[in-house]
């Protein structure tokens, strides 16, 4: 179970870089109707799925980090996953935990994931097409530097 969730981390953080490859700053502040987060309030919102993650595996209070610039948190998402990937290299979770990771935190990041995909098509620069079960995805990669598909499908 250990190498799936490292494995999903890894996906997590690459398709993240995917998301944000374009971000530019009408991106970060994109507003597109009340209600609706933009990206820079999105991947806080992030952050803190992901640091709630961790309070899943260390049973520790939850660490809330303060809303900041976009190259801040983009920084801090990776450090979040970084944080998490660590813990299971150390630990292997129970079952319950780990499918609770997966159904909880997990997915709701590859949701918001998708929702600044959509925010990034919408600001003019849409994700360019690819086949991901190619991409250069390695357990451990979770930091900023992802090795992005350099060939794109059509």
């Amino acid at each position: 179970m250990t190498n799936f969730l490292r494995h999903l981390l890894a996906t997590i953080a690459y398709r993240f870089q995917t998301s944000i490859k374009h971000a530019n700053e009408s991106f970060v502040s994109l507003q597109v109707d009340q209600g609706v987060r933009p990206p820079v309030e999105l991947l806080h919102h992030m952050v803190m799925v992901l640091e709630y993650g961790k309070t899943m595996l260390t049973k520790q209070e939850m660490v809330k980090d303060d809303l900041s610039n976009w190259v801040e948190q983009v920084a801090l998402f990776h450090i979040k996953l970084t944080e998490l990937d660590n813990l299971l290299q150390e630990t292997e979770p129970d079952e319950t935990i780990a499918l609770k990771l997966v159904q909880g935190p997990l997915t709701d990041v590859l949701t918001h994931i998708g929702q600044l995909a959509m925010l990034s098509r919408m600001d003019g620069s849409p994700i360019e097409g690819e086949s991901f079960i190619a991409a250069d995805i390695k357990i451990g990669r979770v930091g900023l530097n992802q090795n992005l598909a350099k060939n794109v499908e059509n």
